[in-house]
């Protein structure tokens, strides 16, 4: 992941970007941290959604409701 957002950091300035992490173990503030200074100028979601290893089954009702909470409608 850090490759891809060091890489795309440009197009991904201004934008809104959500982050959604699955592990096993470590949780998601690394990544949050890595995110947030590969594009400073980001504009992140305010919470982002970590999905443990044991979640990955309910993932599509987690994210559905993550989306909900973060204020994200679809456009039409």
């Amino acid at each position: 992941m850090q490759t891809f957002l060091y890489n795309n950091a440009n197009e991904l300035e201004g934008k809104k970007l959500g982050l959604i992490v699955s592990s096993a173990s470590s949780g998601i503030s690394g990544v949050e941290r890595d995110a947030h200074r590969l594009i400073p100028k980001g504009d992140f979601l305010p919470r982002s959604l970590w999905i443990h290893s044991s979640q990955t089954s309910s993932a599509p009702r987690l994210i559905s409701n993550w989306l909900k909470e973060v204020g994200y409608t679809e456009k039409k």
